[in-house]
């Protein structure tokens, strides 16, 4: 089983469904179930406190035993007022859901008339952003300060525990009194259920019929499980559990209740060769459990499953890297597959263009160097995939431009902090592109959680139409490490030209290109074991600007500081020397924003970046725009990218604040620099391109 991601698709916010208009990637797959389910398909559905018998998941188990099981009180006969109804897989009957705020519980999406009867929520508002009721405190448990007490989800799990021990019908829990004042709820809520109605375990079974493995006249050699839940599931095919993901395995003779983590915001792919599912013609079962990270919260699922052929993209084109005479390329394929990258100048294919195809057997992730390109000059390229026999698919044709020479003029576009505002982030990227900048800057923090790869399948399904046509050099944000600093690899693994290992270098002495760095080199002794070195952090050069990535997860590790010493020492030391230094990081020394300053940036890296004498300072991490001068540096916050406006401690703009900055503007925005040969311009623009503030000028240093 390999562990993917979800691309394909666009997520819809206002129904929580994924679309089903939407193309997956080149061809050719089956739908073998869709995630659009009516209660008419093959499949059964059951909430429960007390699992079903164990042959649940095999194909011979019989549904009406289903009717026995389940642990929930009958639904009223009068709906109540506002109720929506909806098809359930259980029956042809309708069950109801609770319209929006109805009984303070949860608030789901409207939900979609054929879809599961189980709406997924969208990540909770941001606090403050709306008066919550005491009973949707208790049950949200996020991690925020409106989740319930440790203790109160303690109790009501050993509630349910110790009733299903005893024999107690769940029923009664789902009904009984609540914990009392002490569980934090009000006096109005005093009268709810202990449990919510939709508590417990969700188990799902879905029949399918399957006539693709090769053995049976089909060439489909993997299955992807695409599916979206809350907050730990299980997956088995034919009685076999081909998936588990936030569910550790319980000890012998123990039921498994509560899920290690809370679920993912955005669907997540899963690949399972079709030689391990014991798969058969006709009647094959796709069961799914479902279990919540606490007894309060209500587990839901999402599902489809594809039969996989041919060559399929899953990510790109993206450009990790460009100079003035080259370009690196990186492409992610579903299935092992080969690629072949044709290019050439101008924005048309021509006769005389060149061909590149990926080296070595048939791989998912394809790196691709193009070299002896001339700077300043349009060019176009078109990859196409290659798949088993001649099976070919050819992706559409991108363009891009090679930056200027050294001393012209350059545009540069910088934001950061998108994470999960996904609507905004897209109004953002479509006025960058409309910039057509030669190059942009990411301040970090591009995901909500860098180990979740469905955060990273939405980033680059948002950035297409920008990653495949200009390069975007990212700093690492405090998300992108996350969750406990796990983030990092998948963040290094995804750009890893762009993030080549380093070693402080004395002046005077190089290394190979860091397109090259990850291969077995000679170094010598005194570096260190390149290997070993560390990534998050790097340089390089575009039209005589010399450009400093720092990592400000890292901002307190000597490695770092000894290699931005040295590499601005070499750069101050070359001939012609740079006419401007732009270092940018996600949590920077300098800001009056939520966050505030960062200490160990002040101690230890703002006495390197003024010593070396660098020009500005970019960094996010606060949600807003801030332009100041400290200590000598000039700095600019740019973290308006997408990710939710915070309210401040000290406003700025209505009264001075301590190391009062020379502008501040608390909106969604992004930053144009252009940098001319006497002077660097900084131009904050907001998502629908009009100024936040006027263009301010920064004198270059004298060459």
């Amino acid at each position: 089983m390999r562990k993917g991601r979800f691309i394909g698709g666009v997520f819809v916010a206002a129904i929580g469904l994924l679309r089903a208009d939407a193309p997956l990637a080149e061809p050719a797959h089956t739908v073998l179930l869709s995630h659009s389910v009516s209660a008419g398909d093959q499949g059964r559905l059951l909430r429960t406190f007390r699992p079903p018998k164990d042959d649940w998941t095999r194909p011979e188990f019989d549904d009406a035993q289903w009717s026995k099981l389940s642990s929930h009180p009958p639904e009223p006969g009068p709906r109540e007022p506002g109720a929506v109804l909806v098809p359930s897989l259980w029956s042809q009957d309708a069950v109801q859901v609770p319209s929006p705020n109805t009984n303070g519980i949860e608030r789901p999406s409207e939900p979609q008339p054929s879809g599961l009867g189980l709406p997924i929520y969208e990540e909770a508002p941001p606090a403050g952003s709306e008066p919550e009721t005491a009973a949707r405190e208790i049950v949200m448990d996020s991690g925020s300060t409106s989740s319930p007490p440790v203790a109160v989800v303690d109790v009501v799990g050993a509630a349910v525990r110790a009733g299903l021990a005893s024999g107690l019908p769940a029923a009664l829990l789902v009904a009984s009194p609540v914990l009392g004042k002490h569980s934090g709820r009000s006096a109005r809520a005093s009268h709810e259920p202990l449990l919510p109605a939709c508590g417990g375990s969700l188990y799902l079974r879905r029949k399918f019929d399957f006539f693709g493995a090769p053995g049976m006249g089909g060439s489909a050699g993997t299955l992807l499980l695409r599916i979206r839940y809350s907050d730990g599931f299980v997956a088995h095919l034919n009685g076999s559990e081909v998936v588990r993901s936030r569910l550790p395995e319980p000890p012998p003779g123990t039921e498994q209740l509560l899920a290690s983590d809370r679920g993912p915001s955005d669907p997540e792919r899963y690949y399972v060769p079709v030689s391990t599912a014991g798969l058969r013609g006709r009647g094959n079962v796709l069961a799914i459990e479902a279990h919540p990270k606490s007894p309060l919260r209500c587990p839901q699922v999402e599902a489809e499953l594809l039969a996989l052929s041919g060559p399929r993209l899953l990510r790109g084109p993206y450009i990790e890297r460009m100079s003035d005479n080259s370009l690196d390329v990186t492409v992610e394929t579903e299935l092992p597959s080969r690629i072949v990258l044709r290019y050439g100048k101008g924005e048309k294919l021509q006769h005389r263009d060149r061909e590149v195809e990926s080296p070595g057997p048939a791989q998912t992730v394809h790196r691709l160097h193009l070299a002896g390109l001339k700077a300043g000059t349009l060019y176009h390229y078109q990859v196409a995939l290659l798949g088993e026999g001649a099976r070919r698919s050819d992706l559409a044709l991108q363009t891009f431009h090679t930056p200027p020479v050294a001393g012209m003029p350059i545009k540069v576009v910088v934001y950061g902090d998108s994470r999960s505002g996904h609507p905004v982030h897209a109004q953002v990227l479509q006025a960058i592109l409309a910039e057509d900048p030669d190059l942009v800057l990411h301040t970090g923090d591009l995901v909500e959680r860098g180990t979740e790869e469905g955060d990273w399948d939405r980033f680059f399904a948002v950035t297409a139409p920008l990653l495949s046509r200009t390069p975007v050099y990212i700093s690492p944000g405090n998300h992108d490490y996350a969750v406990r600093k796990q983030g990092a690899a998948r963040l290094f693994a995804l750009f890893q030209t762009m993030f080549a290992p380093q070693v402080a270098v004395p002046p005077g002495e190089s290394l190979p290109p860091s397109r090259v760095l990850a291969q077995t080199v000679q170094v010598p002794q005194r570096l260190g074991n390149l290997s070993e070195a560390a990534r998050g952090y790097y340089s390089f050069d575009v039209a005589g600007v010399h450009f400093v990535s720092i990592d400000s997860n890292q901002a307190g590790k000597a490695e770092q500081h000894r290699w931005l010493d040295a590499d601005l020492t070499r750069a101050n030391a070359a001939q012609p020397r740079p006419r401007a230094i732009v270092a940018w990081m996600h949590e920077g020394p300098f800001s009056v924003g939520w966050h505030g300053d960062y200490p160990t940036a002040i101690r230890h890296l703002v006495p390197i970046l003024t010593k070396h004498q660098t020009t500005l300072l970019i960094s996010g991490h606060d949600h807003d725009y801030e332009r100041g001068q400290r200590q000598g540096l000039d700095y600019v916050v740019t973290g308006g990218g997408g990710a939710e406006l915070r309210p401040l401690r000290c406003d700025p703009r209505r009264r001075k604040c301590k190391n009062q900055p020379q502008f501040f503007a608390n909106e969604h925005h992004y930053l144009r620099l252009e940098i001319l040969p006497q002077q660097l311009r900084i131009c904050p623009r907001r998502p629908d391109g009009t100024p936040l503030e006027e263009c301010q000028a920064v004198k270059l240093r004298k060459l």
